[in-house]
Parts: C-alpha cells; structure tokens; sequence
C-alpha cells in the first residue's frame, strides 16, 4: 500500500483471480470548485471571457464583511456568455497559462440597462452593446 500512487483508488482487476490477477489503479476525480460570478468582459478573446467572482471575507480588525472581487478568464466555446451575464463557471484543467476554468451554464441573462452601468465596461464597449 506504501508505494501506491496518492489520488488512485484500487478497483478488482477482471480476472479477480489470485494468479496474475491483483488489483489495477484508477485514479479518482477531485471535487471541483463552482463559482458564480459576473461576466465583465466578452469577445476579445477567442472562447474567452472574463468573469468577477465577489466573496465576502470577515476583516478583524474592521469587525465587518468586506467586499472582495476575482477575475478568472473562462473558456467559453459557443460563445454564448454576454457581458453582465450571471453565470456559474467550473474550475477544470489549465488551458492556458490563465484559463482554468470553464463556463458551466448561464444562470441569468444581462438586461439592456446593466451593461452601461458596469464599473468593468469601457466606453466603447457601451455603444457596442
């Protein structure tokens, strides 16, 4: 059991016999982490898009939630996300030195008011919405 790989479970081999038989390694899937965030940023990239991820973290000394915001790049092959989407994104292998997570499914559309008021949108990206 010591030289066992770590991540790899054991299953029965198909012969399950004693001769030649023994056990075969199959290595198990982790739990991947899901987000929900905000679309800030689409079609620049190709299958890209970026999207803000807001977490609240308890500051000590503050005695108070803080807002804090992370951008990821996600891999978006339909080009379905738009900005001011709200989506849940998937972390997955790296595809990129950025990208490692990919789009799982958008939970709401952007209303044609959102994207105007976005801090993340630039002016340009306004008329072009």
């Amino acid at each position: 059991m010591g030289n066992r790989a770590k991540g790899l479970k054991r299953t029965p081999s198909a012969g399950g016999g004693s001769i030649g038989g023994g056990t075969k390694a199959v290595p198990t899937r982790a739990h991947r982490k899901q987000f929900f965030g905000t679309v800030v940023s689409a079609g620049k990239m190709a299958r890209t898009v970026t999207v803000a991820v807001e977490r609240l973290p308890w500051h000590p000394t503050l005695k108070h939630q803080i807002r804090r915001r992370t951008k990821f790049l996600v891999d978006d092959p339909k080009h379905e996300a738009r900005i001011g989407d709200q989506v849940v994104i998937e972390e997955t292998r790296p595809l990129s030195r950025r990208k490692h997570f990919r789009l799982l499914r958008i939970v709401s559309r952007a209303r044609a008011g959102t994207v105007a008021t976005s801090p993340d949108v630039s002016p340009t990206q306004r008329e072009a919405a």
